[in-house]
């Protein structure tokens, strides 16, 4: 009997719950989004962030005790990809070399490692991979008139070597000034074999902290140091906390309205069923039996439109996704659940005072039409 009067009572008054229903759809399908979006954001936006360049620096402990030429062994660079947080890593060697009669700083790296720590460096016309080609930042082509597949002759002492201008590096810093080879060339040229000045290291921050990290890598590199770039760091934190509070707003607003739509329309539908509530009262239904009715009808709501939400709202992550992160949002079994939850509890929540209203009528008074 109670099921057949719930299902009789949402068939004859599908007009009024289909306006409910269409507000909880709208609030549970942001719900979905924003959860959606949320679960495995932290990572994305990390990732994302990483295109700004290295957060963490290893620099040798020496050169914290005023060692201008303090190294570390390359070879001891492998553990970084031990590390869970680290995605990627590019180690750099120093040295002041001469060509041309002037000093220039020479620099030895793996140049596909920089490039994908520092993805704002423009190489024209190419990245090179020849082991004897060499980069030169535009400030030393222009002083030097160097152009692609021009010998470059650099002397270190009583060593020399000539390397073929392959490219000319545009990173508006200071390799703008600098030559930059293979790092087993440069290592040769100053005599450092497996050594390295420093690496620059870009890490996740999300599930581990930017400390944590440090001391790690400080753990798997003998005689490293980890600095962090705090500017770097700090502002991921800061920009990662900040969009998860703006979703949680988001959709704490629509959800609150959401709610305040389900109370209107349930006020208008009870208003209209005060004699169906006094009949059944005047008949010995107790007030509990009728409130959980009502309550039935109010999670049914909540069920549909929970579930047209979160299919929507998975569509409007899709897209959030895509758009921000160029990366896809999978499904997930608990933000399901989850936006299913929130859309019956809006539901049952703004019915009560409606529902509380109804059952405080008078049974004698409404059916005399009073």
């Amino acid at each position: 009997m109670f099921w057949r009067i719930l299902m009789q009572s949402l068939r004859h008054r599908w007009k009024q719950i289909l306006i409910a229903v269409l507000a909880i759809t709208l609030g549970a399908s942001l719900a979905a989004a924003a959860l959606s979006v949320s679960v495995g954001m932290d990572e994305k936006v990390g990732r994302t962030l990483r295109a700004y360049g290295a957060n963490l620096i290893l620099v040798p402990t020496d050169a914290s005790l005023g060692a201008t030429d303090a190294t570390f062994k390359a070879s001891d660079l492998a553990r970084l990809n031990e590390t869970k947080a680290v995605l990627a890593y590019a180690p750099f060697l120093y040295g002041v070399v001469e060509s041309h009669n002037q000093p220039v700083v020479l620099v030895g790296t793996s140049i596909d490692a920089a490039v994908r720590v520092n993805s704002w460096w423009t190489i024209e016309p190419g990245i090179p991979t020849d082991s004897q080609a060499a980069l030169v930042g535009v400030n030393v082509a222009k002083k030097w008139a160097l152009k692609v597949s021009d010998p470059l002759t650099v002397r270190f002492r009583d060593q020399e070597q000539t390397f073929h201008v392959a490219g000319v590096l545009t990173a508006g810093g200071a390799e703008d000034d600098q030559v930059i080879v293979p790092l087993a060339a440069a290592q040769t040229l100053l005599g450092r074999l497996d050594q390295v000045s420093l690496v620059q290291v870009s890490a996740l921050t999300s599930d581990i902290s930017i400390e944590t990290t440090a001391r790690a890598l400080e753990q798997s590199v003998p005689g490293a140091q980890a600095k962090t770039v705090r500017q770097i760091a700090e502002g991921e934190v800061t920009l990662l906390r900040r969009v998860q509070l703006l979703l949680a707003l988001i959709a704490a607003i629509v959800l609150l309205a959401a709610g305040l739509s389900v109370g209107a329309t349930m006020a208008t539908v009870m208003m209209e069923r005060r004699r169906e509530v006094a009949l059944m009262k005047a008949l010995g239904a107790e007030a509990r039996r009728i409130g959980s009715l009502f309550l039935a009808e109010a999670g049914a709501l909540g069920v549909l439109g929970g579930i047209l939400g979160y299919v929507l709202g998975f569509a409007f992550a899709q897209i959030i996704a895509q758009s921000v992160f160029a990366s896809a949002v999978g499904l997930n079994l608990w933000v399901a659940a989850g936006s299913l939850g929130i859309a019956v509890s809006v539901a049952v929540i703004g019915s009560v005072i409606p529902m509380r209203r109804a059952l405080a009528v008078e049974s004698a008074v409404i059916l005399r039409g009073e």
